[in-house]
């Protein structure tokens, strides 16, 4: 459902299913496991197209640290993960 509202640029109503969902696997997954950085991400994207970067920006570097203790340092995604925390760094001025 997340996703349809997003694709349908409906990105307030889908912040509060995203905030659930993230909170759910949380609490069910744990808050290191890799299915808790991909709801992490999508909470990003959502803060981000809604331009709260500064809220995006911790988001995305727990999904970062989450996806680097379960691939690797080296591994494409955490590499592009980490790109991604430096861009909005710069975008916000850090």
């Amino acid at each position: 459902m997340v996703r349809y509202l997003r694709e349908q640029g409906r990105y307030q109503a889908a912040l509060p299913l995203a905030e659930c969902s993230r909170s759910i696997r949380e609490r069910v997954l744990g808050s290191d496991h890799p299915d808790t950085a991909t709801a992490l991400n999508t909470l990003v994207l959502l803060y981000y197209t809604l331009g709260r970067h500064s809220e995006a920006l911790p988001l995305l570097e727990r999904a970062r640290a989450i996806t680097e203790q379960a691939l690797g340092p080296e591994h494409p995604t955490t590499q592009r993960s980490r790109d991604l925390v430096e861009q909005l760094r710069r975008q916000l001025g850090d």
